[in-house]
This record gives C-alpha cells, sequence and structure tokens, in this order.
C-alpha cells in the first residue's frame, strides 16, 4: 500500500482509505464484507521508537466523523477491499518518525500493514509554519562570501516607503521623523484607526485658544488626579451618600416635635385609641405585665367574683364567667378583714 504520510501531534485523524487484499484470490481483489467486530480481526500498531507494538480497540463509524478506533468498510459493491480507519491520537502522537499499523486475524484477509510517516510539517495546511532553526545551526563555512551583499541588493531601498499596506516596522531610528519630514495635511482622523490613541505626545507651545470654550494654560490639572483628584472626591461622595441614607432611615420615625433643642414632645388628641392597645390575654394566678394587671383589676371590680364564706376565699373569675383566675384568701375577725395575696 502507498506510504502515507500524517502531521506529527494530529488529532481526530481519518486516515486515507486503506485497502485490504482478499487471500483465496489469487487476481489481488479485495476483501469484501469486513466489519470491526468480524472473528479474530485484529489491527495493531507500532512506532519506531517503542519498544513494543499496542493492539486497537476497533468500533464502529460514520464514513467521514471521526472515531478512535473508528473501522468501517466503504463500499462493497464498487470498492470492493476498501476500508475507512480512525487511529487513536497516541499512534500519531508526538515523539516518533513513523508508525505501522497491521491488520490480520480475519478468515480470507492478506496480512495487510500500512506504513505511516509522521511529518513535522502538515501536508494538508494552506499556511506552512517552519519549524525554529536552531542557534548556530548555519556556520560561516556554509555562506558563501557574497551572500551578504547580494541579500543586501535584493531588499527595498529603506529610504522611501510607498503605497505600502500592512507593513510593520520594528523600530524608528532617533530623530528620523522631524517636522520638516511631514508634509502638511499628511496625518488627519483618517490616518488613525477608531479606538487608536498615541502613547506620548509633547506640546512645543501652551494652547492659547480653544475654540468653544475657556482658553487654558499650562499642564498641570491636579485635580483630576492624586489623592485628593476627582476619583477621590467621587469616592467620597459615595460614602456620604451612604451615610445620610441610614440616617434618613432612623429619622423617618421621628414625629414632627420637638421642633428645637428642649421643646418637649407632645402627643395629639386622639393619638391613643382602643384599636392602640392589644388586650392581654386571660390567664392565671398573678399579673406580670402593666396592661395584664389593670385588665385584671377592671376585672376584678366589674367581673364575677365570689366571696366564698365556707372555704374562706375571694375567687375571681375570666370574661367568660366559669373560668376562674385567682383565688385570694379571706378572713374575718370583730375588728377586721382580711384578703390574702392573689394565687
Amino acid at each position: 500500500m502507498p506510504l502515507q504520510s500524517i502531521k506529527a501531534g494530529s488529532t481526530s485523524v481519518i486516515m486515507p482509505d486503506i485497502f485490504l487484499q482478499d487471500s483465496s484470490q489469487s487476481d489481488g481483489r479485495g476483501l469484501a464484507g469486513l466489519v470491526y467486530n468480524t472473528a479474530s480481526l485484529t489491527c495493531y500498531y507500532h512506532r519506531n521508537t517503542a519498544t513494543a507494538s499496542v493492539a486497537v480497540s476497533l468500533v464502529t463509524m460514520t464514513l467521514g466523523t471521526f472515531a478512535s478506533g473508528g473501522f468501517k468498510e466503504v463500499d462493497a459493491t464498487h470498492m470492493r477491499g476498501v476500508y475507512s480507519f480512525c487511529p487513536p491520537d497516541l499512534a500519531v502522537a508526538a515523539g516518533a518518525q513513523s508508525v505501522t499499523f497491521y491488520f490480520g486475524g480475519a478468515a480470507n484477509l492478506a496480512d495487510s500493514p500500512c506504513q505511516v510517516t509522521l511529518v513535522l510539517l502538515d501536508p494538508q495546511s494552506a499556511a506552512i509554519t517552519l519549524p525554529t532553526i536552531p542557534n548556530d545551526w548555519i556556520a560561516a563555512a556554509g555562506v558563501k562570501a557574497d551572500a551578504v551583499t547580494k541579500i543586501q541588493a535584493g531588499l527595498a531601498t529603506p529610504t522611501n516607503i510607498t503605497a505600502a499596506i500592512g507593513v510593520t516596522v520594528s523600530a524608528i531610528g532617533a530623530n528620523v521623523i522631524t517636522a520638516a519630514a511631514i508634509a502638511d495635511g499628511a496625518i488627519d482622523t483618517a490616518t488613525f484607526a477608531g479606538g487608536a490613541t498615541i502613547p506620548r505626545v509633547t506640546l512645543a507651545d501652551t494652547l492659547t485658544v480653544y475654540t468653544g470654550n475657556t482658553p487654558q494654560t499650562g499642564d498641570s490639572f491636579a485635580l483630576a488626579n492624586g489623592a485628593n483628584g476627582f476619583a477621590a472626591t467621587k469616592a467620597d461622595t459615595a460614602a456620604i451618600g451612604s451615610l445620610a441614607t441610614g440616617i434618613k432611615a432612623k429619622t423617618d420615625n421621628l414625629p414632627g416635635a420637638p421642633a428645637a433643642v428642649g421643646s418637649a414632645m407632645t402627643l395629639a388628641d386622639g393619638a391613643i385609641t382602643d384599636a392602640k392597645i392589644t388586650v392581654p390575654a386571660d390567664g392565671t394566678g398573678q399579673a406580670t405585665g402593666v396592661l395584664s394587671m389593670i385588665f385584671w383589676l377592671y376585672q376584678r371590680w366589674y367581673g364575677k367574683s365570689v366571696n366564698d364564706k365556707v372555704a374562706h376565699a375571694i375567687l375571681t373569675y375570666h370574661a367568660d364567667g366559669v373560668t376562674l383566675r385567682t383565688t385570694q384568701d379571706a378572713t374575718s375577725s370583730s375588728l377586721s378583714d382580711t384578703v390574702g395575696k392573689a394565687s
């Protein structure tokens, strides 16, 4: 089979079609009908820098689409014995100069080696990048005495370059471009690409006239830069705004009065209504909160209470008149009546 070339280090390579011959025929025809899992079919490869061969796990593939180890018959009727094969990336990796693939084992398959040269340049690329030439690779003895003179004679004279597009100048000598060297109107807005900037411009004169605005003099505007410049002022303003927002959030909750220092705070007429007060839930025993004390005192005098003469106790009830709230011991003597602590 013809020697093939693949760039070393390529990935996802679909090799040029390979031809597998039928050993049972004497006319050299190809062997049709092989598939990736045909009985006893094997594929091995060996790189010239390797110490052993490597088995390839064949898999099915779609023609024209890479699959590592892919193996597929192209056309059993019109191209008998022609197969598409995708070598594993490791087989064509950099580090070797050649790799040989070997198909065999299947019934009536003639042993079929296929050698591939691993080259440094991609033969399929429109732009070929040459490898770096090592230091001192070209010796003085290998250069003819008049080589430099001929090379220089073949170069364009660097005095005047006109109508050139895409020319890159690596460096310009000191004082090469002078005022006299630039024609009037040679540099205008069309000269520079959009967004282009001039890294450094030194003004020879002071700007005295600026149409439409106040004339400027001098070249120092410290306020625009530095620790106290516009950037610092912007940061300080933002900090003040944040503090003002926090202060406002608190002062919004203050009443309109007092209007001044020392003024008394007053409540508007009708500010406190029944709807503003939450009546405490009923409980038993002594009240613990101010509102509970007021509410229970009201219930004591206007709600249901019983002076139990037998138990010698005063009983007070919840608003339902059934649930007992407190019990107080009650004793009487000829001189006084005593009511104990509620419980």
